[in-house]
């Protein structure tokens, strides 16, 4: 008889955020935890890196995430439409936000790695992040594999009558419209400002094609 997967749980949050690594999900948890009087982490440095912690209220993650295994922390994933089934099953209770990063996608993969390269200080993640830069971020295959299982990710929550919202990178963040959030989490204002995030940054743009 095989042995049973064991996956990673699902975030037990009211507000599930769900989106590629650099898509601002962090920094949003960390404005809703202020909001709600929870622990807030902040900055970690001065490259607008944020991290959250997940609680009851508002929780953070990557769509891949889901996938993990319990054993080898995490490392491994295998994909499955079982897997799918368990995981929409826990979000039916929940509310979801899901962010797109669309033809923005060698963008926020780059923030996320450049703000690891400076946590770790690996040059073949700075060499990368240069070399797409370079490009002005073009999508490479990986990106748009992600998108794409992304808007799969979005069919099974409308199939499964999972409460969710979805939002682009470009509309959500960057052209900072963030009343029909406000509105899907039932909240008039929660102080939820896009400025100064995307100020920073558009600093680290010139810092990963120029320095």
């Amino acid at each position: 008889m095989p042995e049973k997967i064991e996956y990673r749980p699902v975030y037990d949050a009211e507000l599930l955020i769900v989106h590629p690594p650099g898509c601002a999900g962090n920094f949003i948890c960390e404005v809703i935890n202020e909001y709600t009087e929870q622990p807030v982490v902040g900055p970690l440095h001065g490259d607008n890196e944020f991290r959250s912690i997940p609680n009851h209220v508002v929780a953070s993650c990557h769509l891949h995430e889901f996938f993990k295994l319990q054993a080898d922390d995490g490392k491994q994933k295998v994909y499955s439409h079982t897997r799918y089934k368990e995981v929409l099953q826990q979000l039916k209770n929940k509310q979801v936000l899901v962010i797109l990063p669309e033809h923005h996608a060698g963008l926020v993969d780059c923030f996320a790695l450049y703000k690891m390269y400076q946590r770790e200080g690996q040059q073949r993640t700075l060499d990368y992040v240069k070399s797409r830069a370079a490009l002005d971020f073009a999508l490479e295959h990986g990106h748009r594999k992600q998108n794409k299982h992304y808007d799969i990710f979005v069919k099974y929550l409308q199939k499964y009558n999972v409460e969710h919202l979805v939002v682009t990178y470009q509309n959500f963040v960057l052209d900072n419209n963030v009343e029909q959030f406000n509105q899907f989490i039932g909240e008039d204002d929660l102080g939820l400002d896009f400025t100064d995030y995307n100020n920073s940054n558009y600093y680290l743009i010139r810092k990963m094609k120029y320095e």
